[in-house]
């Protein structure tokens, strides 16, 4: 059972879990795509950094850096989980809308093919 988006029915809800023991370190992975949300503060032990809980994600199988969700640091561990979640939604429909433009036939490119075809004297030796 999935929950339900403004683009449908998508995958569960992410469920983090501690990756580092004994650090404010917590991830979760949906299909291609890992989340990790860590808790920074300016002082103390831990990361140093503004006061909150840091949403990012990337990638599974890339080496590519990560992305800060938008609205990083959250106040809340259930801000930054919600934040993740809604990012899940928008990476997930643009994935399916990307994979549906690769499928459909490329129009664009027939409609030029047609003019082309129509006019030949466009392309002709004594114009060259």
């Amino acid at each position: 059972m999935g929950f339900e988006g403004s683009v449908g029915l998508l995958s569960m809800p992410l469920e983090f879990h501690q990756a580092v023991e004994n650090l404010d370190v917590w991830s979760a992975s949906s299909a291609d795509i890992t989340f990790v949300i860590t808790f920074a503060s300016p002082t103390g032990p831990g990361f140093h950094g503004r006061r909150g809980f840091l949403a990012s994600w990337r990638p599974l199988y890339s080496n590519t850096g990560a992305v800060k969700v938008i609205g990083s640091p959250f106040n809340t561990f259930a801000d930054a989980e919600g934040a993740c979640n809604t990012m899940l939604m928008h990476l997930e429909g643009a994935t399916r809308s990307f994979q549906a433009n690769l499928a459909a036939p490329p129009r664009e490119l027939h409609v030029g093919l047609a003019l082309v075809q129509h006019q030949p004297a466009l392309f002709s030796d004594a114009e060259a």
